[in-house]
């Protein structure tokens, strides 16, 4: 977790600000409101535990503590495998600029066994942030490693490609990896924890299964008594001892041939894996938002810095100094304040097509996308994300980010069915259009892990036929209909920010068929007609098109993401 710290404000031009101690504070309203009292301070608390809306009515600094949806602990395949424990929801914590209006809060769903949990975030018209929900734990022939905000932990199996914990999408910042399942010997050994917010889950072993990872003290934010969120589910044990819950809050493994533990609502907890039997459902997530009742006041003061590439725009009759990062860099800041983003993680790519009964492959997802405004008053290095390679399994894109604050989960990867992850797709930022093959029944495109205002889910795929369109950041991908590739999620304008003409980035790649799917917005990579599919361009941040059916063809790379950073003069 990143360091809270006292704010104060200064200012850029001619601009009034306040300046001192508390920093500037607005006012809002929504949730469930309470008073508390943290470090001498005094703060209005606002709690989130299902959807709603926060109005603010003074514009200023609100203090944010968002956690995702927990994801569900793994199934035991067959009655004699481990299942590993679902992977707690991301945290965030960051002041942020609010200005006045209606803000829609999002709290994500936790994830059912074998499902990722859903993210929450804080959306107007012009502002997003969130965070994303947790991974779930390899299934056998469905799921292996399903990352998340937290990833969940590895089977105990015989099959040692699904011993593998799942990565955190945004390693150390809002969470960890899951732990590793045991190998070899007779199948039902110890599964690995799932991740949590403050910790990595633990390893199994031939006897005991690992604890989820510890979870986070939110009585540091809202004060009273510790009260933990974000733990780890416990991975399960066909032959021996189950694991604990992370912090006591993520749900337990099951031992012998019992369920995993569900994790509470609100918990943004993983569930426990199963063992022979179901996992247990991910904890829902949970916003707060707090403001300062001795520190009200109207705050427009920017900042200044340099990095990337610097232009002067202007938007909506104001001028900015933008700077437009395309690569890994630092933001130099030279004078505190605030400071407007939009950042875009690198996109999905495409798996290749099976080549067999006019099987076209899924389109890639495009990388998320997350703005707002945030005071710095110190340098930070600008993360831009990778795009996905193509593959059997299209990789997942990586996220970008302004180091410890916010960040931007990376566009699903589509999947050649043979490698049968979930629903023949990687989630991500963006969730990747189905393969044109129905696995398990299921043709249903992948989600987004962070939920609406930032990605999009994929498009289904059409059972021997052709592969869904990638989720965009503006629309969902199209399906597949009989042999033609649904098209991609369109894309964002990023004029609105930037200025001049329409420039769009963030958009689906489409599927591949005997006639493929657009890209989405004319940047995401065109599905294959019976051909390769297309790459998406570098720093478009969209996902690559699908392959095309009838042979083996290559699936499209999605494209890298990129960072916008502006303040005005």
């Amino acid at each position: 977790m990143p360091n809270r710290r006292e704010l104060g404000y200064v200012s850029s031009g001619n601009t009034p600000t306040v300046v001192g101690q508390y920093g500037a504070y607005g006012i809002g309203s929504g949730g469930t409101s309470s008073s508390i009292t943290v470090g001498g301070s005094n703060y209005n608390l606002y709690t989130f535990t299902s959807d709603g809306n926060f109005v603010v009515t003074t514009a200023g600094l609100f203090d944010v503590l968002m956690f995702g949806g927990g994801g569900g602990g793994a199934s035991g395949r067959s009655g004699t495998d481990s299942g590993g424990g679902g992977g707690a929801g991301g945290v965030i914590e960051q002041s942020i600029y609010l200005e006045a209006g209606t803000y829609a809060v999002d709290v994500g769903a936790g994830g059912a066994s074998n499902t990722i949990g859903l993210g929450s975030n804080l959306n107007s018209t012009t502002r997003s942030f969130g965070v994303g929900g947790g991974g779930t734990g390899p299934e056998y022939n469905t799921t292996r490693n399903v990352s998340g905000a937290c990833g969940g932990g590895g089977a105990g199996t015989n099959t040692a490609a699904e011993i593998i914990g799942g990565a955190a999408t945004n390693a150390g910042i809002n969470g960890f990896a899951g732990g590793t399942g045991v190998a070899g010997g007779s199948n039902g050994n110890g599964a690995g924890g799932g991740g949590g917010v403050g910790a990595v889950g633990a390893n199994g072993s031939s006897t005991t299964a690992g604890a989820g990872g510890a979870g986070y003290d939110v009585s540091a934010f809202i004060g009273g008594s510790a009260l933990f969120k974000g733990g780890g589910g416990g991975g399960g044990s066909k032959n021996g001892s189950a694991g604990a819950g992370g912090s006591s809050v993520g749900g337990a493994g099951g031992a012998g041939s019992s369920t995993g533990t569900a994790a509470a609502a609100n918990t943004a907890s993983g569930g426990g894996g199963g063992a022979g039997a179901a996992g247990g459902a991910g904890g829902s997530g949970i916003v707060y938002i707090r403001s300062k009742t001795s520190a009200v006041a109207n705050l427009s003061g920017y900042g200044v810095a340099s990095g990337g590439s610097s232009s002067t725009i202007t938007v909506g009759g104001q001028s900015y100094t933008l700077l437009t990062f395309t690569s890994d860099s630092t933001l130099t800041v030279s004078t505190a304040g605030l400071f407007d983003y939009m950042i875009f993680a690198g996109g999905g790519g495409a798996g290749d097509s099976q080549g067999a009964n006019n099987r076209g492959s899924g389109g890639g997802g495009a990388g998320s996308m997350a703005t707002g405004t945030i005071y710095l008053n110190a340098n930070k290095t600008i993360t831009v994300g990778a795009g996905g390679a193509r593959g059997q399994t299209g990789s997942r894109g990586t996220q970008s980010s302004i180091q410890g604050i916010v960040s931007a989960p990376g566009g699903g990867g589509s999947s050649y069915v043979s490698d049968a992850f979930v629903a023949g797709v990687i989630y991500g930022g963006c969730g990747a259009g189905h393969v044109g093959t129905a696995f398990n029944g299921v043709t249903t495109g992948g989600l987004s892990s962070v939920g609406s205002g930032f990605g999009n889910n994929g498009g289904n795929g059409v059972s021997e036929g052709a592969g869904g369109g990638g989720g965009g950041c503006g629309a969902v991908g199209s399906n597949g209909v009989t042999t033609t590739g649904g098209a991609g999620g369109a894309g964002y304008d990023v004029s609105t920010f930037i200025g001049g003409s329409t420039l769009y980035k963030g958009a689906g790649g489409g599927g591949g068929g005997v006639t493929g799917g657009a890209g989405g917005s004319g940047i995401g990579g065109t599905g294959g007609s019976n051909a390769a599919g297309t790459s998406a361009s570098a720093n478009t941040a969209s996902g690559g098109g699908g392959a095309g059916s009838s042979s083996s063809f290559q699936g499209g790379a999605g494209g890298s993401g990129i960072v916008y950073v502006r303040f005005k003069i």
